[in-house]
């Protein structure tokens, strides 16, 4: 189109021949036409024209705009005259062809030249095309207005040119506010990589994907999975981006709480393993010694010590198995009648040894009045012994615990404080999750914990409608957990606080029936109830006991639950049925818990006792003491002078185990001392001079590589026999041997060691210990 075309201004050569319009025109893409704006008459046309209306020129010269619907009114004209003569009015309007059918146009107004009055030019455009275009276009933003996803548009610059709704609804933006904006700018994107390498990667490739990080209006954080694509117009020159982001926030946090959750049961798996391996260690290697008939008190130590051992691997097991049912939701509780202040001394005597041990100081503040409610007491004791069992642990020597309560409104109150490592502030609510831990600490050497206690402190409380809170000031702070529980007073019938099933009255039996399908836990039993002088017969399942306790007159029958194919209640109520057995005591044992039964509100046990059985309290409730087993013959030692005495020194943080190890060591003539960490190793090493040290590989301060690399740069140690004591395997110790001397050690030994280890070991030192001796007796001139 010719530029004083577009500037308002046509010099027409109308002087030559009847055409109006130049023979130009009759190449244009156009319509045009010139109309006689006083009656409307078209007074020349283009070849373009009469294609796009069906009419030829004569035919067009003989009609009236207005007869094609040009979309012109008297009023646009006279506007067109009002104008100066530069200006182009530009109207939509709707064509009329020959045939009758219309179409939509775009038509641009101009006034001729003053010396050409009247006449106005018109070029018409068919706009079908891009009217389908911009209703297919309206179509498809209708439809992306329904997506899910929030969809914009941006410019070479990055500006938004289209917002859909979704976009308004995920960042809270309307499209009026956002269109002419620029997208990441807005949005505050946080991006995976430079977004100069991304927007290289877009122009190359025309594609982008990757996950964003955008901030909604609302200032909240959400990330999403953001696909670009870039779409170029049909010359090349120019480019928009369709950008599609997809709001994953959840998912990821779903993906993040799934990993925690993974590596938190990794992590208790693998603290599962060690927790339990210590005292199985120390279970061990105390068998070795017992096996070499020790003396009376060092057998008594040692029995205790597998006793304590035995208790703890209980009440890891306990944990774990109420923890499973209460979020199975398989816990009843069973409330009774509770005097608080009854109970808070029971509370605080339970702890009473650990917390002597330790030489702490526990005070019980008790309530100035008589609390009575209604609480389950065994759920109660041990939200009270977990609370102060972790008081103990997480407090140093000589530390401070408090234990108070009383009623506060319609609550009870139930609150443990303490002066001890505290709690740091992001961990007040994970505390309380199961397998979380605090910090490891060394006051308490070979304490286990599964980091269930508190998880099921938590939970035990919901269940009776309570809640629990903690406050610390931070690490070395101490801190305060505070049980709240509804007050439910108790009627009138249950005013008396009611205790545990008592025990039927003391009585010998002298035949018991045992049914224990495990050959090794009825081969115990079976000796423990006949040291205690009681007549047993053992039987692996229920068909052989009900044909075996004919003729018999059991005082008591101890039943296994889980037997096979006929279970423990089954046999039981066949068992009731008989007359010689009807009146016997009937006691349950098994690995779980006692529950109820689906579908009935009783057995037909009297008692029930968890799996491993406390014989001591099995024989109680038989009514004998268990009897004491003879000691046997000690072994007589050879008096050994203290020169010739090999010197171990045993670094090993496990309480059980180091005790279990020194008296292995001392049972072969060794001159033991026991060292819980690094730090203590290397301050008693210089005096105690050993030929031999034993070292666990992990100790709470330091590795035990370290404490060897440290020995061997005292001089009094420096030729010392360096031994690393580690859980791991003998093949993976097989591994480590070619490195060994490297590291300074002379050996790797898998925990437990046992009597033929510490044998070869004694052997292999003797030899280089009577060099040593001989050495020293010439350099000081002996004969």
């Amino acid at each position: 189109m010719p530029s004083n075309l577009t500037k308002g201004r046509l010099k027409l050569k109308s002087q030559k021949g009847r055409r109006l319009l130049h023979p130009y025109f009759d190449r244009a893409a156009d319509s045009i036409y010139v109309l006689d704006s006083k009656t409307g008459r078209i007074l020349d046309a283009n070849n373009r024209a009469t294609q796009m209306l069906g009419y030829s020129r004569d035919e067009l010269l003989k009609i009236s705009a207005r007869d094609i619907e040009v979309a012109l009114s008297p009023d646009t004209i006279d506007v067109i005259h009002q104008r100066t003569e530069q200006e182009i009015v530009a109207v939509e309007g709707t064509h009329r062809r020959k045939d009758g059918s219309t179409f939509p146009v775009e038509v641009r107004l101009a006034s001729l030249a003053p010396e050409q009055p009247h006449r106005v030019l018109a070029i018409v455009r068919d706009v079908t095309a891009r009217k389908r275009t911009l209703e297919a276009l309206r179509q498809q933003a209708a439809l992306l207005d329904l997506a899910h996803n929030a969809i914009f548009t941006l410019d070479s610059e990055g500006r938004i040119t289209y917002w859909n709704e979704g976009a308004a609804r995920r960042y809270g933006w309307s499209k009026e506010e956002a269109l002419g904006k620029l997208a990441h700018t807005l949005l505050q994107t946080q991006f995976p990589e430079p977004h100069e390498k991304i927007e290289d990667t877009l122009m190359r490739m025309g594609r982008w994907e990757g996950e964003l990080v955008h901030t909604c209006r609302d200032g909240r954080r959400i990330t999403v999975d953001s696909r670009w694509a870039v779409q170029r117009d049909t010359k090349g020159d120019g480019f928009r981006i369709l950008e599609i982001n997809n709001d994953i926030t959840e998912r990821k946090r779903a993906e993040e709480a799934l990993r925690d959750e993974a590596k938190r049961k990794d992590e208790f798996l693998a603290l599962l393993g060690h927790e339990l391996r210590n005292p199985l260690a120390a279970i061990s290697t105390a068998m070795h010694v017992l096996a070499g008939d020790p003396a009376a008190e060092q057998r008594r130590s040692l029995t205790e010590m597998m006793s304590r051992q035995v208790v703890l691997m209980r009440r890891l097991l306990d944990d774990l198995l109420d923890l499973r049912r209460i979020t199975h939701g398989k816990i009843e509780l069973k409330k009774e009648c509770i005097d608080f202040v009854e109970f808070l001394h029971k509370a605080a005597a339970s702890v009473g040894s650990a917390v002597a041990s330790r030489r702490q100081r526990l005070i019980l503040r008790l309530p100035t009045e008589s609390v009575r409610f209604m609480a389950d007491r065994t759920r109660l004791e041990q939200i009270a012994t977990n609370l102060l069992g972790n008081a103990s642990k997480y407090t140093g020597q000589g530390g401070r615990i408090e234990l108070s309560g009383g009623r506060e409104g319609s609550e009870v109150i139930l609150r443990c404080k303490d002066n001890g490592r505290g709690i740091l502030p992001d961990m007040h609510q994970r505390i309380f999750e199961p397998f979380t831990r605090g910090v490891t600490t060394t006051d308490s050497p070979g304490e286990a914990s599964l980091g269930i206690g508190l998880a099921l402190v938590n939970h035990l409380t919901e269940l009776h409608g309570g809640t629990i809170s903690v406050e610390s000031a931070g690490a070395g702070m101490g801190s305060e957990f505070a049980v709240r529980l509804p007050l439910v007073a108790p009627s009138s019938n249950q005013a008396a606080p009611v205790g545990s099933k008592s025990a039927p009255p003391s009585r010998r039996m002298h035949s018991i029936v045992v049914v224990e399908d495990n050959p090794a836990v009825a081969k115990v039993m079976e000796t423990a109830l006949e040291q205690a002088g009681h007549e047993v017969h053992v039987f692996s399942d229920g068909p052989s006991a009900l044909l075996g306790v004919f003729g018999l007159k059991p005082g008591a029958v101890v039943l296994d639950i889980g037997l096979p194919g006929m279970d423990g209640y089954e046999l039981a109520a066949k068992l009731k049925k008989q007359k010689n057995v009807r009146n016997a005591l009937f006691i349950a044992v098994s690995g779980f818990k006692r529950r109820e039964r689906a579908g009935k509100a009783r057995d037909d046990f009297d008692h029930y006792f968890t799996k491993p059985v406390d014989i001591r309290a099995l024989l109680a409730l038989l009514g004998a003491r268990p009897s004491r087993a003879t000691a046997g013959a000690a072994i007589k030692r050879r008096e050994r002078g203290k020169s010739n005495q090999l010197r171990a020194l045993l670094v090993e943080d496990h309480a059980g185990l180091a005790t279990a190890t020194s008296n292995l060591l001392r049972s072969e003539g060794l001159e033991v001392r026991t060292a819980f960490t690094g730090r203590e190793a290397l301050e008693a090493a210089p005096n105690f001079r050993p030929q031999l040290v034993l070292c666990d590989m992990n100790l709470p301060d330091m590795k035990g590589l370290a404490v060897i690399r440290s020995l061997r740069s005292i001089p009094s140690t420096r030729d010392t026999h360096a031994v690393i004591l580690t859980a791991i395997s003998e093949t993976e110790i097989r591994a480590y041997k070619g490195a060994a001397k490297g590291l300074g050690v002379d050996a790797f030994m898998s925990k437990p060691i046992t009597v033929e280890a510490v044998r070869a070991l004694v052997g292999k030192l003797k030899p280089q210990q009577r060099s040593s001796c001989q050495d020293s007796r010439d350099a000081l001139g002996s004969p």
